[in-house]
Formats: structure tokens, sequence, C-alpha cells
């Protein structure tokens, strides 16, 4: 090629021309979250970020947004092709990632700070639209090993556009990392776990927030029919989807009113970004949350002792008619000797109902509980930062959100069943809601059928005051003549407890207390004991007619105790 004058163009000159995409939800993706960059085993000791172009668009990326909930960065002029990776720093750090030959690396202005144990990151694009999102935490690492620092968060399977923490783990680069290439634990990802709702917690009188344990398909749970609500509500007449959370609001026709339960019943065909539907749960209830009073909410099981790998809980029982509101709880220590309370921590950061007669666990790990102990709902599981309590002794305090104390309980270990060999991993239970806290006979070691702790559900050293007992016995005939004519000469007592396993003893007394007859001692009961009483004593004298008493003293390897008396009559014929 020459130009007018007769020069000749000795270099090829290549233009590229393309046509750039606007970037839809899922097309650009967080694939790599370096947080803790401290003693990383060769990469630059700064944090970044990572996303990936898995569209076949060519996005313009220019304006994006990387924030965090403090922080806003936004991208410089850039392009990013299909497949593509781009990485993410500070502007300040961007030569350190150079000289370690580290070329596709972008600088922020305001690049987010990236905390350590956890976060909620979300990329934008310039319209302010959310494309990818999310909320990290350690236990996405999946690794002992690699969860403290030094190592990057990857992303498992980049191909899979829903923010699933299943898809998560360390990276097992020898560098600490992957920045702007393929991730060292790149494969594939299948998410085949349904969604379940958690909470239904009323915003105002006409307003219903419907927490879920992962975040719907937006467009298809947005069909107002597949929700409804008892006592006349019916569906709500708007949704309204939350990015903060996998909740949903819904406006409802008619207000909620105080004094009522109610249920929101989900359709099952509900599903999750990957297209699971509901397996379970399908209905959540709640009301109107109430004023708290003392005696409406009770400690009810303490885990103080735990094993190596498990944490403390505190477990209580709303005793009342009424609904309470968890965030308005708070639990505090106090010290054994002085006992003044400290460090009252919120049970529930997020919204969250305890209803009449139900139970709810505060816990540092809902995991590190479920992992030891059978839980049948682990809804009422409740994340908590919970203060140390020492495993010989301690004060647990339960307050309301103005700091009065509703109840405490002075633990101790020796509070434990004195055969217990070890008591590392076994709850201290409430045995009677309705008795003191302070009465160091209504607690007990968790039974071992229960696997030593019944987190989230009734105690199994749980004692019903109403229910004495009185009904495992049966006397026959009530009055007795013990007169040899043949009819009515004896005293037939019948006990048949619940279940088998019990010790027991069983005595006559007089009317005065006088004991008159042991008929049995230490004696191991199947399901049914029997046993007779011929009207004389232990030295074998015919006693007088009067009122006597049958006392039954029961003791169960598990704890349960029962004092059963029944009054009975001895009669003499009158010649």
């Amino acid at each position: 090629m020459v130009d007018r004058l007769g020069n000749v163009y000795s270099d090829t000159l290549h233009y590229s021309l393309f046509t750039v995409s606007n970037a839809l939800t899922a097309d650009v993706v967080i694939t790599e979250i370096m947080s803790n960059p401290t003693d990383a085993p060769s990469l630059p000791s700064y944090e970044y970020l990572e996303i990936y172009n898995r569209s076949q668009k060519i996005i313009d990326i220019s304006s994006f947004a990387l924030t965090d909930p403090s922080t806003i960065g936004i991208f410089p002029a850039d392009t990013l092709f299909p497949n593509e990776y781009r990485c993410f720093t500070s502007n300040s750090n961007i030569l350190a990632f150079q000289n370690y030959g580290l070329n596709n690396v972008k600088g922020l202005s305001a690049f987010p700070s990236l905390n350590n144990e956890g976060d909620r990151i979300r990329l934008l694009n310039s319209n302010g639209d959310v494309i990818d999102e999310i909320t990290y935490d350690l236990s996405m690492y999946n690794d002992p090993l690699r969860d403290d620092h030094g190592w990057s968060l990857e992303r498992i399977d980049i191909e899979f556009p829903c923010s699933d923490k299943n898809n998560w783990g360390a990276s097992h680069d020898p560098s600490g990392g992957t920045p702007g290439v393929v991730n060292s634990i790149d494969g594939f990802y299948q998410d085949t776990i349904s969604p379940w709702p958690i909470y239904a917690f009323p915003i105002d009188s006409f307003h219903l927030e419907v927490g879920f344990s992962e975040f719907l398909d937006t467009v298809h749970a947005n069909n107002f029919s597949l929700y409804l609500i008892d006592h006349t509500i019916g569906s709500p007449v708007s949704i309204q989807f939350s990015s903060e959370q996998p909740s949903l609001i819904f406006q409802l026709s008619q207000p909620i009113n105080s004094g009522i339960i109610y249920k929101v019943q989900f359709d099952n065909s509900i599903q999750d970004c990957a297209g699971n539907t509901l397996k379970r749960w399908d209905f959540l209830n709640f009301g109107w949350p109430d004023s708290i009073l003392k005696e409406d909410v009770k400690i009810n099981e303490i885990l103080f002792d735990p094993f190596t790998e498990g944490c403390d809980f505190i477990e209580i029982y709303n005793r009342s008619e009424k609904t309470i509101d968890l965030t308005q709880l708070k639990i505090a220590h106090a010290d054994p000797v002085d006992g003044i309370a400290t460090d009252a921590i919120a049970f529930s950061l997020s919204p969250r109902l305890l209803l009449p007669k139900q139970f709810a666990v505060a816990a540092s790990s809902t995991n590190c509980v479920s992992k030891f102990y059978k839980v049948v709902d682990t809804r009422q599981l409740i994340p908590c930062a919970l203060p140390s309590f020492n495993d010989d002794e301690g004060i647990v305090v339960l307050m309301n959100s103005s700091l009065q104390e509703l109840e405490r309980f002075h633990y101790k270990d020796d509070f434990h069943f004195a055969l217990l060999s070890d008591p590392e991993g076994v709850s201290l239970e409430r045995i009677s809601p309705d008795r003191n806290s302070t009465d160091s006979s209504n607690w007990h070691s968790a039974s071992f059928n229960s696997g030593f702790a019944t987190p989230c559900k009734i105690n199994s050293q749980y004692y019903d005051d109403t229910n004495d007992g009185s009904s495992w016995i049966q006397l026959s005939p009530e009055l007795f003549s013990p007169d040899n004519d043949g009819y009515h000469d004896v005293l037939g007592i019948t006990c048949t407890p619940p279940r088998s396993g019990f010790v027991v003893a069983l005595s006559i007394y007089n009317e005065y207390g006088t004991p008159i007859r042991k008929l049995t001692e230490h004696e191991l009961l199947g399901s049914e004991g029997m046993w007779i009483w011929n009207g004389l004593s232990d030295d074998n004298a015919l006693q007088q007619a009067g009122i006597y008493i049958a006392l039954l003293e029961m003791f169960h390897i598990d704890g349960d105790v029962k004092k059963i008396k029944k009054a009975f009559v001895l009669a003499k014929r009158n010649d």
C-alpha cells in the first residue's frame, strides 16, 4: 500500500470490530475472593476479588461496581470477553501484582474491604442491577487447614449460575490462590437441595416478611396464588423480593391482629434458582409479638461443657400463650462471685418468633449442635454470639431488650447425675418449667436414650407437675378386710409405668405416718409390678381398722424420680 506521494506502508494495521452487550443476571459471576491474604504462601499479601464472563457476550463492564455493606468500588473502562477472567484490587496494590507476573488485575480507587470472617459482596452493572452476589463465611472453605488466612475462596463450578454456598471451597493452589486464571478446584456442581421456609415475621400490621433457606426463582415465586394465609387474609396482594437475604415481603389484604396464631401455606411448586421445589415444611405459623414479662420465657436447657468440636448452647421455652419476638431477648452471663451480669448478647439478630409452648436454641454455630444431637426442626436453632460459659460453674441470665432480668440460672457441674462418668457433651435439662430455676433439684443431666441433649424439643427429664404418676398405681379393692372370709381378704397393688427400668420400693404406712410393712425394696420393674398386702405388719401382727397409705418410690436410671401415695381402708367385720 502506498500514499499519493509514493510512500510505501511497511506495517499492516489490524482493527478489531465487535459489538458489546448489556449484562444480565449471572452473565458475569464472582469466582474468587481473597479476604485474608496474611501469610499467603507466595501471592502478594493483598485482598483481591475475581469475576468471570460465563456468557457468550462481549460485555462492557465500564462503571460496573463491587460493593459491600459500606463501600462501592467503580470499575474503570473495560471490556470482558466470553470465558474471560478479571481480577480487582485496590489501586495501591496493582504494582505488587504486576511484579508477581499477574497482569490481569485492575485497580479500584475504593476497593471494598473484605472482612476476614465473612461479608456480603455484590456485583452491579452500570444501571445498579445485581448481576451476581455472594455472602461468604469461613464455613464455605470446607478445609480446616486453609480457613484461617493466606488462602482464597474459590467458586467450584463457574458455570453454575446460582449463588450457592456449597459451590465454594478453599483454593488448593500452592501460591494460595489463582487470581485471573482458572480456579484450582474447578469442577462440576449440581444443586439438589430443595428450599424450605424458615420464618414468618410481621413487619407491621399489613406486611409480612417470609424467610427461606435460599433465594427463590423470582419469576416463579412472584405468583401470588402460591401463598395462602388463613383467618380470611388469603393470598398477598403484592410481593417484594429482598436483595439482602432470601426473603419475601408480602403486602396483605387485611391487618394482622394480636392474640391470633396465623398460618401461611406454601404451594409445593415453589422453587429455587436451580429448579428444586419445596419438599418439606410447607407452612409457617406466626402471630403479632407481645410484650415480654417475667415467667413468660424460661431457661430450659444448657450445654456448658461441649465436645471438643462442639459448642455451648442455651435453650429457652415459651411457657406463655404469647408470641415472643426473639430479637427482643438477650443472653448474658454473670460472675458466680458477685452476680453482676455482663456481655448481654441479642438472642437473634434476624427476625424470629417464639410461639406459645415452643423452644428455641441459641448457639454460636447451628451446625455444631445438629452435628452431635438429633434436631428434628433446625429452624429453631438460632445463630448467636453467645457469651463464654465456664465448664465448672457459671450464671446464665435472660433479659428483655430493656435489660430487665427475666430469669437467671446459676449452674454447677455437680448438678449432673452423680453416676455420669463424663459430663462432656451432656446438657443440663430443666425438669419442670413451672418450678424455680434456683432449685438445683429442678435440673438433671439429659438422658442417655435422648443422646445426652434435646435441643429444640421437650426435655428427656421433663416432669409434668400435673401428672405425679398417681395414675400409674392401682389399688384393688380400696377397702379390704383381712378376716379370711373369702371376700376382699387382701389388698392388690399394681404399678404400670409408661416405660420399664424403674427401681421401686413399696411400703405401707398408717394414717399417723408410722411405717407398718415394707413390701419390696430395690426391685427392678419391667412393664408391670404386682404386690399383695394381707394386713400384717413386718412382725406379723394384724393391723387395726383404719386408713392406711401405700407409698411407692420409683427411680429411673435416666433420672426420673416419682413418689406416689395412695390411701385405702382396712376394715373389720362387726360380729
